[in-house]
């Protein structure tokens, strides 16, 4: 044999060899992963419900007439001249004790298999006013099924 063939002989059985070592080495890996992503399917509903006079939940009633708080007290006027009712003190009382209050949760249900991170946005017309004084939110950042 030719030291050519030789040659030869030695680099295809070397080739081999680490070609199978790798192929052992990588189907033997059992390393965990720890952020992997899945796929899966997300079912969320999204609960709007409204507070009877008795204090308990029903479904919300939609295409309600959006219309200013109603405070018992003094009012300022408008640029055209119409009131907008406010408080003597001017400052905002609880809601719930006035006139025209729309009075809403919203909710989210996970009603599938996989977890998820949901955010909902609730829109309000305000007008000129913010909407950090006519707005009560409580927001639950619990991460549960």
């Amino acid at each position: 044999m030719s030291k050519r063939t030789l040659l030869m002989v030695v680099s295809i059985v070397a080739s081999l060899a680490l070609a199978a070592t790798g192929t052992l080495a990588y189907l033997s890996d059992s390393d965990m992963d720890v952020n992997v992503m899945t796929l899966g399917k997300v079912d969320i509903v999204q609960n709007e419900q409204e507070r009877r006079d008795d204090g308990t939940l029903d479904a919300f009633t939609d295409n309600k007439p959006l219309l200013p708080a109603v405070f018992p007290g003094s009012s300022i006027p408008y640029a055209d001249g119409s009131k907008w009712p406010v408080p003597n003190d001017f400052t905002w009382r609880v809601v719930e004790d006035n006139e025209n209050v729309v009075d809403k949760f919203v909710t989210v249900t996970n009603t599938g298999k996989t977890d998820a991170y949901v955010r909902t946005i609730v829109a309000v017309e305000a007008g000129c006013v913010g909407a950090d004084t006519l707005i009560h939110t409580v927001q639950n950042d619990a991460n549960s099924s």
